[in-house]
C-alpha cells in the first residue's frame, strides 16, 4: 500500500510539472501576453518624439517572477523601401529615450506580475527630420520587435517575437507540414526551428513622416473667407433693401474698379 501511495504520488509530482510546462506554450495564454488591443502606436512627424503604450499581462495561474523584457527597433518599410536598422544603419535616429548603446534596443524590468494581472509599459520614441521617413502623402513605418524571458512556477521561459527571424526561417517553422512532432511544436508551429522558445509574441510599429507645412490651411482659410465675404456683397447688390448700406458701398466700389481697367477710346497721346 505504502509503495502504491509513493507511486501517486510521484506520478501526481511529475503530472503537475508537465501540465505548468505544457501551459507555458499554450497558444491561448500565450496570446493574451502582449495583446494587440492594449497597443498605442504613433503617427510621428519627422523630429517629434511620441510613446508606445501596452500592456504586459500574465495570463497563468502562477505569479511570473524575474521578468525581463527587450524592446528594440529593428527595420523601416516604406511602400517599396525596406532597410535594416543593423550594423549599416548610419543615422542616429530614430532611437528608444533612456536607452544605452546606438539607442534602438531598450530593457524593461517589470515587476512580478499575480496570476492574471497586468502593467503598463511605456517606450519613448525619439526621432528626427533627417532620418529615413514617410512624405506627406506616404506612411513610413518603424518594426519594433520583442524579446521577453521569465520564470513561471520555477521554470525558465523564452518568448519572441517574429522580428527575430528572417522571413524564410519563420515560414521554415509555420508552415504546414514543418515536421511538429512534440513536445517542440505547438499546433503547426515547430517552435524547435526558432530557437526552441515558449511562445510567439506580436511585433508592433511606429509611423514616421514629413511635416505637414501649414501655409496651405492658411491660403484654404484666408480664400473661404474672401469667398464668403463676396458671396455676402453680392447678395446684398441683389437685395439693397436689406443691405442699403453695403449695396451702395460695394457698387461704388465695382464703378471705381470698372473706370480703373476699362480701356480709355480717343484718348489723344
Amino acid at each position: 500500500m505504502r509503495a502504491t501511495a509513493l507511486c501517486i504520488a510521484l506520478l501526481a509530482i511529475l503530472a503537475a510539472s508537465s501540465s505548468a510546462a505544457a501551459d507555458v506554450r499554450d497558444p491561448g495564454l500565450v496570446n493574451k501576453i502582449l495583446m494587440y488591443g492594449t497597443f498605442e502606436t504613433p503617427d510621428l512627424d519627422a523630429g517629434q518624439q511620441g510613446v508606445i503604450a501596452f500592456d504586459l499581462t500574465n495570463p497563468y495561474n502562477d505569479p511570473l517572477t524575474n521578468i525581463v523584457l527587450n524592446a528594440s527597433i529593428y527595420q523601416y518599410v516604406e511602400q517599396d523601401t525596406s532597410m535594416m536598422l543593423d550594423s549599416t544603419w548610419t543615422h542616429g535616429y530614430p532611437k528608444f529615450e533612456g536607452a544605452s548603446d546606438t539607442g534602438r534596443e531598450v530593457k524593461i524590468i517589470p515587476p512580478t506580475l499575480a496570476s492574471n494581472s497586468s502593467t503598463r509599459v511605456n517606450l519613448t520614441v525619439l526621432t528626427s527630420s533627417d532620418m529615413p521617413h514617410g512624405g506627406i502623402f506616404s506612411q513610413g513605418s518603424y518594426l519594433v520587435r520583442f524579446w521577453l524571458t521569465f520564470v513561471l512556477d520555477g521554470i525558465p521561459a523564452k518568448m519572441a517575437s517574429p522580428g527575430y527571424w528572417s522571413k524564410e526561417q519563420f515560414m521554415w517553422a509555420t508552415q504546414e507540414g514543418a515536421g511538429c512532432v512534440s513536445p517542440g511544436c505547438v499546433g503547426q508551429v515547430n517552435l524547435t526551428r526558432l530557437g526552441g522558445i515558449d511562445g510567439i509574441l506580436p511585433d508592433t510599429a511606429f509611423g514616421v513622416k514629413d511635416i505637414i507645412p501649414e501655409w496651405p490651411f492658411y491660403l484654404f482659410g484666408t480664400g473661404a473667407i474672401f469667398f464668403l465675404l463676396l458671396a455676402f456683397l453680392y447678395y446684398a447688390e441683389e437685395n439693397p433693401s436689406k443691405f442699403p448700406r453695403t449695396a451702395r458701398a460695394f457698387a461704388g466700389f465695382k464703378g471705381r474698379l470698372v473706370r480703373v481697367f476699362r480701356p480709355r477710346k480717343g484718348r489723344k497721346t
